[in-house]
């Protein structure tokens, strides 16, 4: 298992998600990137386990971010634009919309938020001692 990298959406972290089948997907995805199969591991966490969390899904000021319409003349929201290049967008629209709000990720150990291309949520574990207490209870999943 590696961790994520600073491209990643929410930064460098253990990224789970709350969909199977959006695991399925990543897993097949990942694994053509290192000539595997990919594998998903399952675990039953308790929410506590994730310490201090920005749930985005809940964040009234991501809402409104998403809804902003940046370009002008344009009809595109900062949804479209992080749905049309995921990966090249994602992270830098989050880091804009932590300075905008003067939001610390050093605040948090957890990171929630949709995940705009496969659907479902992503959870960006930022905290390398509550990421390495998760992958313990990690189990091969068939």
């Amino acid at each position: 298992m590696s961790h994520g990298q600073v491209i990643h959406d929410f930064g460098d972290g253990l990224y789970l998600t709350d969909s199977e089948e959006v695991g399925r997907l990543y897993a097949g995805t990942r694994g053509k990137e290192v000539g595997t199969a990919g594998e998903v591991l399952k675990a039953e966490l308790d929410p506590k386990v994730f310490g201090r969390v920005l749930d985005l899904r809940k964040d009234e000021r991501w809402a409104k971010y998403l809804a902003e319409r940046p370009i002008p003349g344009s009809n595109d929201t900062i949804e479209d634009l992080i749905k049309f290049a995921n990966e090249e967008n994602y992270n830098s629209l989050f880091e804009d919309f932590l300075r905008d709000n003067k939001i610390s990720l050093a605040d948090f150990d957890t990171i929630i938020g949709p995940e705009f291309v496969r659907g479902g949520s992503q959870i960006c574990v930022r905290n390398p001692k509550i990421a390495a207490a998760i992958e313990r209870r990690l189990k091969l999943h068939r």
